[in-house]
């Protein structure tokens, strides 16, 4: 009988993961990844098969886009005396023009680059937030294949590029929030500069405030001072002039 107690004892108790922790992995399921990406590429060759295009006109008439001959000729300049909105879209559109031979071409590219990365973003958010990756899939292709998202997706105008960086920026934080990595802190604070400096609605004082709102939740309510300290002091790389 002692002899039993004693081995029980000496056995170690293993401290089993919490269930939500099975939901939440690294860099998601890959076969569902790869199911995604497939299913995205299938349903824009449909698109394009039925008569759907890329529209670039909008930078010959849109009031938040500089001339294009500013952008292509004298974008420095341009951007330099443009007090109007934040530069970095107008920045992308003058070094499209700049250097590409194929402008429209090139804006296709980029902008269905940032479609693909954005269901493979939405998944990892859901799936980082512990649900199931059977219901994050499905969730995901519902989100891949509304037609708001293709309509934005294939129009030259900054709000498809704004979703993009509101969810780079949200599975960042998911990611540093569950890693602890710097890379991921580092990443949402730039995506969160990328927004504020393609539209003036996201402000960086705003930015600012909330990462000192937060850094004190963290400090003094759940006392991981390091956390806040690193979580404010990266919240400086999204400050800008």
């Amino acid at each position: 009988m002692h002899g039993r107690t004693a081995m029980t004892a000496a056995t170690p108790v293993l401290d089993h993961p919490r269930n939500t922790r099975k939901y939440i992995p690294a860099a998601g399921d890959s076969a569902y990844l790869l199911c995604i990406t497939a299913l995205f590429i299938v349903s824009r060759i449909i698109f394009s098969v039925k008569g759907g295009e890329f529209i670039s006109s909008p930078i010959d008439f849109a009031k938040q886009y500089l001339d294009p001959l500013l952008l292509k000729h004298d974008l420095m300049r341009s951007l330099y005396y443009l007090h109007a909105q934040p530069p970095l879209f107008n920045a992308f559109l003058g070094l499209v023009l700049k250097f590409s031979s194929q402008p429209a071409l090139s804006f296709e590219l980029v902008y269905k680059t940032a479609g693909i990365c954005m269901p493979l973003l939405f998944y990892g958010i859901l799936t980082s937030l512990a649900i199931r990756p059977a219901i994050a899939f499905i969730a995901t292709v519902i989100f891949m294949c509304n037609p708001t998202l293709l309509l934005y997706e294939n129009l030259l105008y900054y709000t498809h590029m704004e979703a993009f960086f509101i969810l780079l920026a949200l599975f960042a934080l998911l990611r540093w929030g569950i890693e602890r990595r710097n890379l991921f802190l580092l990443l949402f604070f730039l995506s969160l500069l990328c927004l504020g400096m393609i539209r003036s609605l996201f402000h960086t004082v705003f930015f600012l405030l909330t990462a000192l709102l937060f850094s004190l939740y963290l400090g003094y309510w759940h006392r991981e001072r390091r956390l806040a300290r690193q979580f404010l002091l990266y919240s400086l790389s999204c400050s800008y002039p």
